[in-house]
């Protein structure tokens, strides 16, 4: 075979390969099959469902009792300990306590209205965001062995401040980011109240607040005296400030600002040492506040 009839051959042979591969590159472009590559090969897996159980917020229930007879919360223990729902365990408490600040419920009895007395216990529950419910809530959990709805046994608010009706709050917020001093006499604060300083100081911390043991040392923020209003003291605080002498009573009238707030037991203001300690109070722009606004800001989760 001579050397041109074995080129031509070869550019024949050429040809046609390039003839054949066009057409491969081409159909492989418009045919329906997926294109072969590196993504394809790649496995496709099934999602599955997430068939777990979500776990429970809190596996236990704390519940804080108040205004109950001894049979009621005997009846109550018993309630408690037949609801055997999942995970869940309800614990009954009969008096607040430094450890616990994260009570859920308040059980509570209430009157035809559909409010309860308002307790020191009642306060720390609303301090803590818990739920207030009648005792026919837990009786409810234990017939049907389940918690259900606290909706139907909701209690609608306490007979100190009638015309506010309860909502749902957040545990801590009311006084968050806020500081109080407590001035009295020790011997005030404990004999002549239902509630001593230390229940106090647990309650603002059950809201949130931060108690200094201190008076703060405030330079006068001049206050605006251009104001055509007078300002008022809330009037929660009216039968409170019949114990203080007209000279202070501008005080517990200024606004609240980030200034710490001066809580202010009445009953020491007989005590000799009143003059000397609220004229340094005076001194400042620190406002001054009463127990009874306390309680009703508790009550009705906003800042009176």
């Amino acid at each position: 075979m001579t050397k041109a009839v074995r080129s031509t051959r070869l550019k024949r042979k050429s040809a046609g390969a390039s003839s054949m591969t066009a057409v491969d590159l081409n159909s492989s472009i418009t045919s329906d099959e997926p294109t072969a590559g590196p993504e394809s090969s790649q496995k496709v897996v099934p999602t599955r469902p997430n068939t777990k159980r979500k776990k429970s917020v809190s596996d236990t229930l704390h519940v804080l009792t108040t205004g109950l007879t001894d049979a009621q919360t005997t009846r109550l223990r018993r309630a408690a300990k037949q609801v055997s729902t999942t995970g869940t365990t309800i614990s009954i408490h009969t008096s607040a306590t430094k450890s616990t600040h994260s009570y859920t419920h308040v059980v509570t009895p209430v009157g035809k209205d559909m409010r309860a007395s308002r307790t020191f216990k009642y306060l720390v529950g609303l301090a803590c965001g818990a739920r207030v419910v009648t005792p026919d809530w837990l009786f409810e959990c234990a017939k049907r062995n389940t918690v259900v709805s606290e909706s139907p046994y909701a209690v609608k608010g306490d007979s100190a401040t009638p015309t506010h009706t309860l909502e749902r709050r957040n545990a801590g917020e009311l006084f968050t980011g806020r500081s109080f001093y407590l001035w009295g006499e020790p011997s005030c604060w404990d004999a002549g109240s239902a509630h001593s300083r230390d229940d106090l100081v647990f309650l603002l911390q059950a809201a949130g607040a931060r108690v200094v043991d201190e008076l703060p040392e405030i330079e006068d923020d001049a206050q605006d005296t251009e104001s055509s209003e007078p300002l008022r003291a809330a009037k929660c605080m009216d039968k409170d400030l019949v114990k203080v002498p007209q000279k202070y009573r501008a005080q517990f009238a200024l606004p609240i600002s980030d200034n710490p707030i001066v809580l202010v037991d009445t009953n020491s203001l007989k005590s000799a040492r009143c003059s000397t300690t609220m004229s340094a109070i005076t001194a400042t722009t620190l406002p001054c506040r009463t127990k009874s606004w306390l309680f009703d800001c508790i009550s009705t989760n906003q800042i009176l």
